[in-house]
């Protein structure tokens, strides 16, 4: 494998953490914008589509413009030989190693945000204050980005093994 090559595969794995964040956070997140937004709901829509395109156009740019970002920020230019020896990893293995690490990735990035929300309904629960927020959906969202994340570590095996097929 180049060191081309390996830049593009790592800025395509972003490309597809930015797409497993968006559909799993952001769109949620934006969502849940609604309930605490001010009372225009053109500001609402427009701060969701807003959000979503950027998202989107971010997971477009990383995928399909992986070779000109590598050409144009030269990842590959100051090394002593061009090739990285990686040993027999063959696409499947780099497909499991990349599933572990959404999953991981997945899991890190929601723990706090679990806490939060568990300490959310709680004080909800005890009506301490009122919150206008959705604390239940925060956590519906947040347990759900974490068990995703545990099914990708826990089935990266045969996650590859289906991708690799293709």
């Amino acid at each position: 494998m180049t060191k081309r090559d390996f830049f593009i595969l790592i800025i395509k794995i972003l490309g597809l953490y930015s797409l497993v964040i968006t559909i799993f956070i952001g769109i949620p997140s934006s969502i849940g914008f609604f309930s605490i937004a001010s009372d225009n709901i053109i500001i609402r829509v427009v701060w969701v589509v807003v959000s979503f395109i950027f998202s989107l156009g971010l997971f477009l740019l990383l995928i399909d413009g992986a070779g000109k970002i590598v050409d144009v920020l030269k990842l590959e230019k100051g090394f002593d030989d061009d090739r990285i020896e990686l040993g027999n990893l063959s696409s499947e293995d780099i497909i499991k190693v990349s599933c572990f690490m959404l999953g991981g990735f997945l899991i890190v990035d929601n723990f706090q945000d679990l806490l939060m929300s568990l300490f959310g309904v709680y004080k909800q629960s005890l009506q301490i204050y009122e919150y206008k927020g959705g604390a239940g959906f925060d956590l519906f969202v947040t347990v759900l980005n974490i068990f995703i994340g545990t099914v990708l570590i826990s089935n990266f095996k045969w996650i590859a093994d289906k991708l690799s097929k293709r």
